[in-house]
């Protein structure tokens, strides 16, 4: 019997188990997306969405599809609490994991949150954000929570709602929503499919394993 390279035959019994060793990825890593807002331990710590204060129909619609989308990536149960920024402090949100919704003019978390996070090279500042190349380029930050270093913190923001929309559609597209490892991705529309296309801009040299 002749068989093809890259194929294998597997014979199945009434006893056969399939074992899946795996280690959890180092953090911050939008590659590991959905981990480690999901998990399967008991303990996985609750997410906190963050929207603008002055939310809309489309900040909420976003936010839903979020929770959904983890939802259907968990394992197990999980906490999703939505809140607005003004809702949140350290106080009340330390013990989640955080994704921030919403475009620089009407979400103070976003800024607030990757400046905690430090400036990536070459884009000192704000400056971040002259690389998105249209207002309907969305970008994507993941780093240690300033509220607690053994949390994680993801920004989906933009210049325009546009931006934020594109951002969090690669969220919802694929898990993970990047090819390569980084901690900072600059998201586009196709202009064929309409769908996300994410670019690495930077990946945190050394990781952080939180």
């Amino acid at each position: 019997v002749v068989l093809h390279p890259e194929a294998a035959m597997v014979k199945i019994h009434a006893d056969t188990a399939i074992y899946t060793p795996h280690v959890y990825q180092n953090l911050p890593d939008l590659q590991a997306f959905p981990y480690p807002f999901v998990g399967d331990s008991a303990t996985t710590p609750p997410t906190t969405i963050i929207l603008p204060d002055a939310l809309n129909s489309n900040d909420l619609s976003l936010a839903l599809s979020l929770a959904a989308a983890l939802g259907r990536y968990s394992p197990r149960d999980l906490t999703v609490r939505l809140r607005t920024a003004a809702q949140t402090s350290a106080a009340s949100d330390a013990d989640a994991n955080l994704i921030v919704l919403g475009e620089q003019a009407r979400q103070p978390r976003a800024d607030e949150f990757m400046s905690a996070m430090g400036a990536l090279p070459g884009y000192p500042d704000d400056g971040v954000y002259k690389a998105l190349p249209t207002l309907d380029a969305g970008l994507l930050r993941e780093g240690a929570s300033p509220w607690n270093a053994e949390r994680v913190a993801l920004v989906v923001t933009g210049l325009a709602e546009g931006g934020v929309r594109t951002g969090g559609d690669a969220l919802l597209a694929a898990a993970p929503p990047v090819r390569d490892p980084g901690s900072a991705a600059i998201v586009e529309r196709d202009t064929l499919s309409g769908g996300p296309l994410t670019r690495i801009l930077y990946r945190a040299v050394p990781p952080q394993g939180v």
